[in-house]
């Protein structure tokens, strides 16, 4: 069966570099479009999982200001387990947002399974960028 996409969310925790020093999170919001049917997680044997995954680069315009970046992304993930129409929800900055789409664009997956058979499926992934400037 298969579902709009959006319905089909799965929330993955990620994190990007070290230190804390919050700014207010997510000034930056963009509507998510994306195209196509996918099958909805909640209904689906196995949820996508990630195999293999790159850290964001911390924007260099923030190297030194000790600025925490939040990032939502949403992407689906095809059935050979990359990451398609890689898109930010929300960030702290678009600077933000274009390093971590650089990143997850790279990332791999096994694919979510539905009766054993490979679906895609959406996720949303929650990346935070900690600056080392704040580390002191």
């Amino acid at each position: 069966m298969k579902i709009n996409f959006a319905l089909a969310f799965i929330l993955l925790s990620l994190t990007a570099w070290a230190s804390l020093n919050t700014v207010e999170a997510f000034p930056v919001k963009r509507k998510q479009v994306l195209t196509g049917e996918y099958t909805n997680v909640a209904a689906s044997d196995k949820a996508p999982k990630v195999i293999f995954r790159i850290n964001p680069i911390y924007p260099a315009k923030f190297i030194n200001s000790g600025i925490e970046g939040r990032v939502k992304v949403f992407f689906v993930v095809d059935i050979q387990g990359i990451p398609v129409q890689v898109q930010y929800i929300e960030a702290t900055d678009l600077a933000f947002a274009q390093e971590a789409i650089n990143a997850v664009k790279e990332w791999r997956f096994e694919p979510a399974l539905k009766d054993g058979v490979a679906v895609p499926a959406c996720v949303v992934a929650s990346i935070v960028f900690l600056s080392n400037a704040s580390n002191g």
